[in-house]
């Protein structure tokens, strides 16, 4: 006997939240809805399919929601997943632990948690628009003008390469200085001081997150 692939994965819902189910696995991951046979119909759930993935949502009570245990998707896309799923008002954590992979995890409508990954890509960074730019200035800014909580960690680099931002940061990011953004903004976001950096900063968190995602 050999294995030969996974069929499907089940995770578990409560009774009756069949249209939140739909509202996650279908609208936000874009899985078809497939009809479930008739008698399991009558148990309730929904099952969502596509070529390549089949989720299945199983009615239990009482229903305890999976916060450990999880599925993971390979997606090509976890930046603009976590943006989307962010919008929709679902609760996106970042993780940065495995090396070799962007990932996040995504909560849905019932608490499950879900791991969405993809592999790092290491090659040239992006070129920054002028607002991220600016975002970037005045972060930068911030913290070479004593937050002292990053400062103490890297007062070289606050002081001087960082110290000033101009067009060469829209043309070309060395790696050295693509890092220290990368770790920047994630203080920035859900860091130690990520309070005090919004209000000196007067940028909402999200917006750091998104662009450390766009950096890695």
């Amino acid at each position: 006997m050999t294995l030969q692939a996974i069929d499907h994965v089940q995770a578990a819902m409560p009774a009756g939240e069949e249209d939140k189910a739909r509202a996650f696995y279908s609208d936000l991951l874009g899985l078809p809805e497939q009809p479930k046979p008739a008698e399991l119909a009558k148990r309730g759930g929904c099952w969502f399919e596509s070529e390549a993935v089949k989720v299945h949502l199983g009615v239990e009570t009482p229903f305890t929601p999976a916060r450990k245990a999880h599925i993971a998707f390979r997606v090509d896309d976890v930046s603009g997943l976590a943006t989307k799923a962010r919008a929709a008002g679902y609760q996106v954590v970042e993780d940065e632990d495995l090396p070799g992979f962007e990932r996040v995890y995504i909560y849905d409508p019932f608490g499950n948690r879900l791991e969405f990954l993809k592999p790092a890509t290491r090659g040239a960074a992006p070129r920054l628009t002028q607002e991220q730019r600016q975002f970037v200035g005045i972060l930068v800014g911030a913290v070479s003008g004593g937050v002292e909580h990053w400062a103490k960690r890297r007062p070289d680099l606050a002081a001087s390469e960082f110290a000033t931002v101009d067009d060469d940061w829209g043309v070309e990011i060395t790696q050295s200085r693509r890092q220290f953004l990368v770790n920047l903004l994630h203080e920035a976001a859900d860091g130690d001081f990520a309070d005090e950096l919004q209000t000196i900063v007067g940028w909402p968190p999200a917006y750091a997150r998104d662009l450390r995602m766009k950096l890695l």
